[in-house]
């Protein structure tokens, strides 16, 4: 029983910790904000579909199949890192 307990409070302390990683700030997500729907997303990371950009890995829950769920429930976006990261590009471009 004592196992069990200790065991028990190691699982949840670990789970407090983890923290879903932000939305990376790179051109392709610039338009991503709260309001976005799950289907934008797995556009490019549904592992089902062959050939995505990005597809999540096999240890992602599993409630982005619901498509009621924003990925954004969990992944935050920051707006002034996600609206700036389509500069680089465009400067980039400018170079060329």
């Amino acid at each position: 029983m004592i196992a069990g307990a200790v065991i028990g409070v190691l699982v949840v302390l670990s789970m407090m910790g983890k923290k879903p990683p932000l939305i990376l700030a790179m051109p392709t997500h610039a338009t991503v904000t709260h309001e976005s729907k799950q289907t934008e997303c797995v556009a490019c990371h549904d592992p089902r579909i062959e050939g995505v950009v990005a597809p999540l890995p096999a240890s992602h829950p599993t409630k982005w199949r619901d498509e009621k769920t924003n990925c954004t429930l969990c992944h935050k976006t920051s707006p002034a890192s996600t609206a700036s990261a389509a500069l680089p590009l465009a400067q980039e471009t400018k170079h060329q």
